[in-house]
């Protein structure tokens, strides 16, 4: 089971980024197809409206393949308490909750 969790996570964290950069680049190829002037590279408007998604796609990338560091969650001996305004708000957000059917 372990050898299973370990794969589907792999997998996932491969074809996301698939995923996400094949709609990326379809999306930006039927915008070309409809604005030809920028297919011209002769304007600074244009260079920078490139720059703007060779940007995008880097930042995305080493988004991507960073290590996600998955935080360890701290070991309270207590239980912590809300603060007294969240605590009083929370009492009257209750009444709206069950008057909309949210608490089933």
């Amino acid at each position: 089971p372990f050898e299973l969790v370990v794969d589907m996570v792999v997998v996932e964290r491969v074809a996301a980024p698939v995923v996400v950069l094949t709609l990326h680049f379809l999306l930006l190829f039927d915008v070309v197809c409809h604005r030809k002037e920028l297919l011209h590279f002769d304007t600074l408007w244009v260079f920078c409206k490139w720059s703007t998604s060779v940007a995008a796609v880097y930042c995305y990338l080493c988004t991507v393949t960073s290590d996600p560091g998955f935080v360890e969650p701290k070991t309270l001996r207590y239980q912590v308490a809300p603060p007294p305004l969240v605590a009083l708000l929370s009492l009257f957000a209750l009444p709206v909750r069950i008057w909309h059917g949210a608490s089933r």
